[in-house]
C-alpha cells in the first residue's frame, strides 16, 4: 500500500504524540527537503520504449492507409482482430511474467489501445459505415477509458486525455455543439486519475472541465442568440469557480495529488474572475424583467436555472466540514450571494448589468486581497492571484477603454477619464487594505497595484495629450455610461474622504487626488466648441505632474524603481513633444543631427543621476 503524507503537517503531529522527538523531526524534514531537490532523470530504456510506441503507432495508421485497398475483405477483417489480440495477449504475457508495471508490458498495451482506433477506422471503410465522423473517435476514447480502467494504466489515461481534447475540440469547432456528453466522460475519466494518483492526468482533466464550462455555456448562449441565457449561462462561472476552490480543501483529506489540488485552487479563481471580465462590457439589452424570469421564458433559460440551483446546494453542503472553508466563509459568502443576487436584478438593462458588475468586481479586489494576506493560512497561490487579478482587469480595462475612445468619435476624452478614474479607485482599495491590514500588524504590497495602476494612468494621460478636436460632454452619453462614471466617481469620493481622516502616508492619496480632480474637471469641461489646444495643454501639464510627483514619491521612500520610472516617463514625455515641435521646424538631416546631439547630453545627465541614486543605499520598497 502506497502512503503519502505531507511531512511539515505531520511531523509536527507526531513529535506532540512522543511517536519523535524534535530533532529526529528535524533531520527527517532535512533529509527530504535535499532528497526532494535531487531530479531524478527519465531511465534511458523507458525512454525509448515511449519512443518505440509513438512511432509504432504512427507506422500502424501510415501502412493501413496506403495499402488497404490493396487488400482483400477476409484479410481486412481478420488483421483488425489479430492487431487487438496480438498486443493485448504480448502485453498480458510480458505482464504475468515480469509485473504489471514492466514498461515493455505497458507499451503493449497501450498499443494495444491504439490498434482499437485503427481498427474502427477499417472496419468503417469495410462496411461503407457512413455516420457522424466524431463518433468514431468517441468509442475509440470510452474503449481507451475501459482498458484504462481494468489494467490500471496510467499512459492510457494519457491517450484518453489526447482523444478526449481532440474529439471534444472537434464536436465544438466544426459542429458549434455544446457537447453535453463530455460532463459525465470527464467525470469518469477524473475518478481514474484520482484513482491511480496520477498528478498529470487529474490537472489534464481539471483543465479540459474548465474548457468544456467556457465552451459549453459561451457555445449555448450563443446558439439561442438569447442575452438573457448568455448572461445567467456565464454566471455559472462563479459557481463551479466557488466548487474548484472548496476541491482543494476537501481534497487535501482524501490524499489527492497537492499539485492538482493546487491547479484546482487557480482555475477556481480563474473562473471567478471570468464573469467579472466578460460582463463589464455593454451586452445587447433584452428588457427589463429580473434576470430568472427572462431565462424562464425559455428552455434553455430554465436549464441554467437548474443548473445553478443545484450548483449553489452543492458549494452550502461542505462548508461546515472544512475548517480552511470556514476561515474563509464571509469572501465565500459574499461570493455566492452575489452571484445569486444577480439572478433577480434585471440584467437585460445595460445600466443595471454595468453598475452590478463593476460594484461586485471592486468588492471582490478588497475581499481577495484583505483575506488573502489577512488570513491565517498564508497560501502564496491566493496572495499571488489577489495582486495579479487586478492588474489584469487593469490591463483589460485601459486597452478596451482606449478602443472604444477611438471607435465612438467625440468620446475619446471621457472613456480614458473614466479609466483613470477606475484605476484611481484600484489604488485607492489597495491603500484602504493596506490601512486596515497594519491595525492587525499584517503587510500587503499595495504598492504593485499602485505601480501598475500609474503606468497605465500615465499611458492614458500620454494619449490625451495629443490633438484631441470635436470632444463631446459626458451629459450628451447615455445613461449606462453617465450612471456608471457617477457611481465610480462616488466611491473614489467616499475613499479619499476615508483616507484623508485615517490614513497615515498621504503621499499616494494626495498625488491620486490631485490627477483625479484635474482629470474629471476637464471631462467635465469637454465640449465641440473647445480647442484642442486647451485639451493638450491641460493633459501635459498632468504628465509633468504625474513624472514629477513619482520621482518625488521615490526620491522621499529612497526606492530606486519608483525614481527609474518616474524618469522614464519624462524621458518618453519629453522626447514625444520635442519631435512635436521641431519635425516642421527642421530639415530631415538638421533634425536628426541636433536631436542626436540632444540625445547625448541627456544621456550623460541621466548618467550621472543613475550613478547618485546607486550609490545611495535603499531605504524601503515603494
Amino acid at each position: 500500500m502506497k502512503l503519502k503524507v505531507d511531512l511539515k503537517r505531520a511531523l509536527p503531529i507526531w513529535v506532540e504524540n512522543g511517536l519523535l522527538s524534535p530533532e529526529q523531526s528535524g533531520k527527517i524534514l532535512d533529509f527530504q527537503t535535499r532528497a526532494s531537490r535531487t531530479r531524478k532523470s527519465i531511465p534511458l530504456p523507458l525512454l525509448a520504449m515511449v519512443l518505440a510506441s509513438v512511432l509504432i503507432a504512427l507506422g500502424l495508421f501510415m501502412f493501413y492507409a496506403a495499402n488497404w485497398r490493396a487488400m482483400a475483405p477476409a484479410f481486412k477483417l481478420a488483421q483488425v482482430f489479430l492487431l487487438l489480440i496480438g498486443f493485448y495477449g504480448a502485453g498480458f504475457a510480458v505482464g504475468v511474467r515480469k509485473g504489471a508495471s514492466h514498461p515493455l508490458a505497458r507499451v503493449l498495451i497501450v498499443l494495444g489501445m491504439v490498434s482499437f482506433g485503427v481498427g474502427i477506422s477499417l472496419v468503417a471503410q469495410i462496411f461503407h459505415i457512413s455516420a457522424h465522423p466524431t463518433n468514431g473517435l468517441l468509442t475509440w476514447l470510452l474503449a481507451v477509458l475501459v482498458m484504462s480502467a481494468i489494467c490500471r494504466e496510467t499512459w492510457g489515461l494519457y491517450l484518453g486525455g489526447i482523444l478526449l481534447f481532440i474529439w471534444n475540440a472537434w464536436e465544438a469547432g466544426v459542429y458549434g455543439n455544446p457537447n453535453h456528453l463530455m460532463a459525465p466522460i470527464l467525470l469518469a475519466y477524473g475518478f481514474l486519475a484520482w484513482r491511480e494518483k496520477s498528478a498529470l492526468a487529474l490537472i489534464a482533466g481539471l483543465g479540459f472541465f474548465l474548457y468544456y464550462l467556457v465552451q459549453a455555456h459561451i457555445l449555448l448562449g450563443i446558439h439561442h442568440e438569447n442575452a438573457a441565457v448568455a448572461i445567467g449561462s456565464v454566471l455559472l462561472f462563479f459557481f463551479y469557480g466557488l466548487l474548484f476552490i472548496q476541491a482543494r480543501a476537501l481534497g487535501e483529506k482524501r490524499d489527492f495529488p497537492a499539485a492538482a489540488l493546487k491547479v484546482a485552487e487557480i482555475l477556481g479563481w480563474i473562473l471567478v474572475l471570468l464573469p467579472f471580465a466578460l460582463l463589464s462590457w455593454p451586452f445587447p439589452s433584452s428588457g427589463e424583467k429580473p434576470l430568472f424570469l427572462a431565462l424562464l421564458d425559455t428552455t434553455a433559460g430554465r436549464g441554467v436555472l437548474v443548473e445553478g440551483v443545484v450548483l449553489a446546494t452543492l458549494l452550502v453542503l461542505p462548508w461546515r466540514r472544512s475548517a480552511d472553508l470556514r476561515r474563509w466563509n464571509p469572501y465565500f459568502a459574499w461570493i455566492l450571494v452575489f452571484a445569486l443576487a444577480m439572478f433577480f436584478l434585471p440584467l437585460g438593462s445595460k445600466t443595471v448589468l454595468m453598475v452590478a458588475t463593476h460594484l461586485g468586481m471592486l468588492a471582490f479586489f478588497f475581499g481577495m486581497l484583505y483575506f488573502s494576506f489577512g488570513g491565517e493560512d498564508g497560501r502564496r497561490g491566493r496572495r499571488v492571484l489577489a495582486i495579479v487579478f487586478p492588474c489584469f482587469l487593469l490591463f483589460a480595462k485601459f486597452i478596451g477603454f482606449l478602443g472604444l475612445g477611438l471607435d465612438r468619435h467625440g468620446y475619446f476624452v471621457c472613456y480614458l477619464v473614466g479609466f483613470i478614474v477606475f484605476a484611481i479607485v484600484v489604488v485607492l482599495i489597495g491603500q484602504v487594505v493596506k490601512f486596515l491590514l497594519e491595525k492587525k500588524k499584517r503587510g500587503v504590497p499595495e504598492w504593485i497595484l499602485t505601480l501598475v495602476a500609474t503606468i497605465f494612468i500615465f499611458g492614458s494621460l500620454y494619449a490625451l495629450s495629443f490633438e484631441v478636436k470635436n470632444q463631446k460632454s459626458i451629459f450628451s452619453t447615455g445613461p449606462m455610461v453617465l450612471t456608471l462614471f457617477f457611481v465610480l466617481l462616488g466611491i473614489a469620493l467616499s475613499l479619499f474622504a476615508w483616507l484623508a481622516r485615517l490614513a497615515s502616508d498621504k503621499w499616494v492619496t494626495g498625488l491620486a487626488a490631485a490627477i483625479f480632480a484635474a482629470s474629471v474637471a476637464l471631462m467635465f469641461l469637454a465640449r465641440p466648441d473647445l480647442d484642442w489646444k486647451v485639451y493638450a495643454i491641460c493633459f501635459n501639464l498632468l504628465l509633468f505632474l504625474l513624472e514629477g510627483a513619482v520621482i518625488a514619491l521615490g526620491a522621499r521612500r529612497g526606492s530606486r524603481s519608483l525614481q527609474i520610472l518616474g524618469i522614464g516617463f519624462f524621458t518618453i514625455h519629453l522626447v514625444t513633444r520635442y519631435f512635436d515641435l521641431v519635425w516642421d521646424l527642421l530639415s530631415g538631416s538638421a533634425l536628426f543631427l541636433a536631436t542626436g546631439a540632444l540625445i547625448l547630453a541627456i544621456g550623460v545627465l541621466l548618467e550621472r543621476q543613475r550613478r547618485r541614486l546607486f550609490s545611495a543605499p535603499p531605504v524601503e520598497k515603494p
